[in-house]
């Protein structure tokens, strides 16, 4: 995904690599790469990856293998404090998959906001990076007064055998007040948990301190789109299946197709995004940043 990054080594203390093989392969759709296990390592694309089994970060050697920085993507670690244990076992920085109370960095929204002397940071949820970039171009735009989101979630590995629809609760919303202080205590949201392997939808009622119409809210999206968040947003005005989007990595896709004025100043918003793929591409970027100005 990119070559400035050499992944050494993973911790999986509940699977073996025979296991781990098969798990990754049903994970990566089209046969991306070749995946294979011996001598108690992964191959990917012949590639060595040291496999290690520890229930706790500090018993993991990373300094054996050279791996300095470490994606935390357990969901168990997810404080700063936790976190911050892989850096007893020679680890330089650690970044967390999930909201935290670490420093949460967005791509496109607030990296502005990192510091080198950070050690524990966290790139907030695949959510909040569908999210946040839609609410930052509609409010430095048009001003929201409020959002309302419903995310229709792809459901975890765990779940995914399930044929339900599980309503939770998700803080990914509340998340992008953080990230965006402006905007604190402005966005609420539910999450539906669905029976699909890979990309989900935030579906946004959106209500703006100034008049427009939705045909505007798309302009400013597709300007956007060529502008500051290349790579990051993107506007489609193809009706897209989930299917059609397991490989893209920007972290929303905008469908104008179902975007559409409630009233008054409320508008109904759409967008997609690949929370395994999409997400791990984000993470990689934020990793590189975080390198850069280490």
């Amino acid at each position: 995904m990119r070559q400035d990054i050499e992944v050494v080594a993973i911790n999986e203390p509940e699977s073996k690599p025979n296991d781990m093989v098969g798990l990754i392969s049903e994970r990566i759709k089209g046969g991306l790469y070749f995946i294979t296990t011996t001598d108690g390592k992964l191959y990917i694309d012949n590639k060595p990856i040291h496999v290690f089994s520890q229930r706790t970060p500090e018993n993991i050697n990373w300094g054996s293998v050279g791996a300095d920085y470490i994606v935390e993507s357990s969901g168990i670690f997810t404080t700063r404090v936790k976190a911050a244990t892989h850096l007893i076992a020679d680890a330089k920085k650690v970044i967390i998959t999930a909201s935290s109370d670490a420093p949460m960095l967005v791509c496109g929204v607030n990296l502005d906001a990192y510091k080198p002397e950070y050690t524990v940071i966290s790139s907030a949820s695949s959510t909040s990076n569908c999210l946040a970039p839609v609410a930052k171009v509609v409010h430095d735009k048009f001003g929201l007064e409020e959002v309302f989101m419903s995310s229709i979630r792809a459901a975890d590995i765990a779940n995914i055998k399930s044929d339900n629809i599980v309503p939770t609760y998700t803080d990914a919303a509340q998340v992008v007040g953080m990230v965006i202080p402006s905007l604190y205590d402005r966005l609420t949201g539910l999450e539906f948990r669905i029976p699909v392997v890979d990309v989900s939808i935030i579906d946004l009622v959106v209500k703006l301190k100034s008049f427009t119409t939705y045909a505007a809210i798309t302009t400013a999206m597709k300007e956007a789109e060529e502008g500051p968040l290349k790579g990051i947003l993107s506007v489609t005005d193809n009706v897209l299946a989930s299917t059609n989007l397991l490989e893209r990595t920007e972290p929303a896709v905008c469908s104008p197709e179902f975007h559409f004025t409630v009233r008054d100043r409320s508008f109904k918003l759409v967008a997609y995004y690949a929370n395994e793929w999409g997400y791990l591409k984000r993470v990689c970027d934020l990793l590189a940043y975080s390198q850069e100005g280490y």
